[in-house]
């Protein structure tokens, strides 16, 4: 099957061909590896539309699809760039208790915040977790004073 049929018959799963760097050996390597990348790219994009709302994080999705964990980052990155996936400004912990992005298909946003991913030319992770972190202790802190507003207002309504 040629790539523009591939394109036409999966359009979900076609993507952008591995890199390579236009010598004979690495556009031999680039081509053997293009079924496994189009299968690895499609169990990615399927375990993350399996989960639904809750979406997943790469870490989950590299111990659910048995992947290295690298390999899930640059299937993430391409389906971001595709549109097919996007990430929540909402973060889960990994087993290490660090924040981690949760990806949804864009059907399994339901109006949620998004975090501009993937990340613009020179922005790095770190950057845009600082701006998540900054952008949760703010929600936190309008949080906490809705709830004092409420207690305020149900101590006047008992009086």
């Amino acid at each position: 099957m040629t790539t523009k049929q591939r394109s036409a018959t999966q359009p979900h799963l076609f993507l952008d061909r591995p890199a390579h760097n236009r010598t004979a050996t690495s556009k031999a390597a680039a081509d053997a590896i293009e079924p496994a990348r189009e299968s690895i790219t499609g169990s990615i994009l399927h375990h993350i539309a399996w989960c639904g709302d809750r979406g997943a994080t790469q870490e989950e999705i590299s111990q659910a699809c048995k992947l290295a964990r690298a390999t899930v980052a640059g299937a993430c990155n391409t389906l971001g760039k595709a549109g097919r996936i996007v990430a929540l400004e909402e973060t889960r912990n990994t087993k290490a208790k660090t924040p981690a992005m949760v990806h949804v298909t864009p059907d399994n946003v339901s109006g949620r915040p998004l975090m501009q991913w993937p990340l613009s030319n020179g922005e790095k992770t770190s950057d845009a977790l600082a701006k998540l972190h900054t952008r949760i202790n703010q929600l936190e802190r309008a949080l906490q004073a809705m709830q004092q507003q409420l207690a305020s207002v149900s101590r006047h309504a008992a009086t």
